[in-house]
Parts: structure tokens; sequence; C-alpha cells
């Protein structure tokens, strides 16, 4: 007697219901061995249906024991795998997350196992008790091979939250300085304001750049002498206009009257000096300063101010920065060979540097085709 649609959907929810356990198992075992990422609904599904649709002979074989089952299971979430790749070829379009399961699944075992081992581990393909690798230039490279064209958002929000701030490795001898973190005593008017100042030495020393190019943080924003001015007027506003020291409300008055006006401006350097008077933080305005010590041709006084902001590292980034950033003024004295070694080093310590990955760009070239260097081109932090 036939079945009827309904019985065969109560079939099929019984056997799945039944084998779950083992293809979660199965599935889990394979994808942790070959480091491939799958979709287990979906394969859960199909791989129900196919051993409904199997002979007698596969049955009868792949039940002699549980483990000959087992791999029965995994032969048939391989195959799954394979179809949905090529399906995905034939032009049916996946999601972004499936288009990078796809791709990552394409490249081989080791460089499959490469990649994930350096992830926070959130899928089947994942040893949660392993300990994460430390990203390497050559994980970089290989994971934009993988990611090309895939938007962040397609990620895990675990992996789109580490690669955000990926871990590096522990350089005990970086620079000659010790690192020492330096915290601020100032009160929240007083970092507000030396924020405000920070963001007006900025675009102040961005008007003078010619041999390196300034790479304030993100937060700076397009340098606008107006929306620094107003949020100085408003923070003084604030606090009763309260301003004891002289120079920092000469500054201060100075850029209100006059926040277009580059000659009755204070200097980018005097301007920072006034933001780390006020608490501010010592690393960026000491990497800053470096940068603009070395436009006016203070090469002495760049290489110390890279030493202060060595003691005020937090992190292996700031060492990272630091190096780029040294590397920098190693460009510009053509010592190519110490830009190159600083830079692998701050790569190493910082692969998602971009102020790093720049200036390797820029040894890479001079060192192909000569050093014709640009009048600007190297990047400063």
């Amino acid at each position: 007697m036939e079945e009827t649609p309904s019985q065969r959907h109560q079939g099929f929810h019984h056997v799945f219901r039944t084998l779950r356990p083992w293809i979660d198992d199965s599935l889990h075992t394979l994808c942790q061995r070959q480091y491939l990422l799958a979709d287990s609904a979906s394969i859960c599904f199909t791989i129900v249906h196919r051993l409904l649709e199997a002979g007698e002979y596969t049955l009868a074989n792949g039940a002699r024991s549980e483990s000959t089952f087992g791999i029965l299971l995994q032969s048939m979430a391989l195959r799954a795998m394979k179809d949905e790749i090529a399906s995905h070829k034939a032009g049916l379009l996946p999601s972004e997350w499936d288009s990078f399961r796809f791709r990552l699944n394409a490249r081989n075992r080791e460089e499959r196992g490469f990649i994930l081992a350096a992830l926070p581990p959130i899928t089947r393909a994942q040893d949660a008790a392993a300990t994460l690798e430390i990203p390497t230039p050559e994980w970089l490279a290989l994971w934009e091979e993988v990611i090309d064209g895939i938007p962040a958002t397609a990620l895990p929000l675990e992996w789109q939250r580490y690669l955000e701030s990926p871990p590096s490795t522990i350089h005990e001898k970086a620079c000659d300085a010790p690192t020492i973190w330096i915290p601020s005593r100032s009160n929240e008017f007083e970092q507000r304001l030396g924020r405000e100042f920070f963001k007006a030495a900025i675009w102040t020393a961005k008007q003078c750049e010619s041999t390196i190019i300034l790479n304030p943080p993100s937060w700076v924003g397009t340098p606008s002498p107006t929306d620094t001015s107003h949020s100085i007027s408003s923070l003084l506003e604030w606090n009763g206009d309260g301003l004891q020291d002289a120079v920092l409300h000469a500054h201060a008055s100075a850029l209100l009257a006059n926040p277009h006006e580059a000659m009755e401006r204070p200097s980018a350097l005097d301007l920072f000096k006034t933001s780390a008077d006020l608490g501010f933080s010592r690393f960026l305005i000491e990497m800053m300063r470096a940068t603009c010590l070395r436009e006016t041709g203070d090469g002495a006084g760049a290489v110390l101010a890279l030493r202060r902001a060595t003691n005020h590292c937090q992190s292996k980034g700031n060492l990272s920065n630091v190096l780029a950033t040294s590397a920098a003024f190693h460009i510009l004295d053509h010592d190519i060979d110490g830009a190159n070694a600083l830079l692998q080093e701050a790569l190493r310590l910082a692969p998602w540097s971009g102020v790093a990955r720049s200036n390797l760009q820029i040894v890479r070239s001079i060192l192909e085709h000569g050093p014709n260097l640009q009048s600007r081109g190297t990047n400063g932090q």
C-alpha cells in the first residue's frame, strides 16, 4: 500500500529525530578534522533524505557497526558540501555567509586550518579548547583572499569583534626604553578640552604636512577648525570659562577668535603641548609631535618624541605604530633595509596596522623600482 504524503512526512521526521544525534556527531567530527564550515541544518535534512533513498546494500554496510555508520554519515555530509559548491558554481546565488563558507571550504585543508586557528572558536570546524594562534602577515594575506568582496557584517558577530582588535605577540625588546603606562590624573573637563586641543593641533599640522602623511585616530574625523572651535567654546561655557592658566587661555582665545586664520593660530606643536598639559593621551600626542618635528627638520627631536611615545604605550598595537612611524623616518633617510626590518616587526605585532602596511608598500616599491620617493606618501601615525 502506497504511503500518503502525510505518512511520508511523519516518517521523515521520525527518522530525522532518531538519527539527529549521530548525524550531529559525525558532522562535528568531519568539520573539525577537515576544517570545514557546514550548514548543519541543511546537511542534516539532506543526509536523512539520502538515507531514505539509499539502497539496502548501502544501509546494510553502514549499519554493521556504529563506527561504519559514522563513516557513512560523514561521506554523505562531505558529498552534500560538494553539492553546495557545485550549485553555487551553477549560478544559484548563495547568502554572503554561504559565499564565505564555500570560498573557505574550497581552499586546501592546511590553509583552512591555518585561517581558522586564528579566529575565535564558534563553528564545528574549530576546537573550543585550543589556544588562538597569533595572526601573522601570511595569515592576513590569505584571509584577504578569502574575505575579498564579502562584507564584515556577513561574518559571525564574535569574528567581527575579534577582527576589529585582534591579539598580537609580546615583543620584549621592541624598543630600548621600557614600556610604562602613565595614567592621566586630569578631571573630565580637562580631558575633554585636551581632546579638542588635540584635534585643533591635527588640523593645524595637516596644513603643513609634505613628506609624511599624518594618520590621526579615526575619531578625529575630517579636520575642521570651525567644529573644533565650537566644541571648545561649548566646553568653556559648560565649565564657566574658568581657565586659570594664562597660556591655555591665550591659545583658546586665539582659536575662538581666528578659527580659519593660520597665521593667528598657535602652532601645532604648541597645541599638542597644551593638550598634554590638560592630561590628554601622551602616546597620541608624542606620536603626532614626532611627525611634526620631522616635518620641520628636527630629526633628533622626532626620535626623542617616539621614545617618549614608547613610554606611554598601552598595547602592542601602540608599539607597532611607533615602529611603523620610525620606519617612515628611515624611508626618508633612504635607509630602506632598516625601514623594512622595522615594518616586518610592526606587522608581527599588529598584522592589521594600516600605517605599517602602507609604508611596507612604499618600501617594496622602492626595492622594485628604485629610490624615487614621492614628495608625499610616507605614513606616520
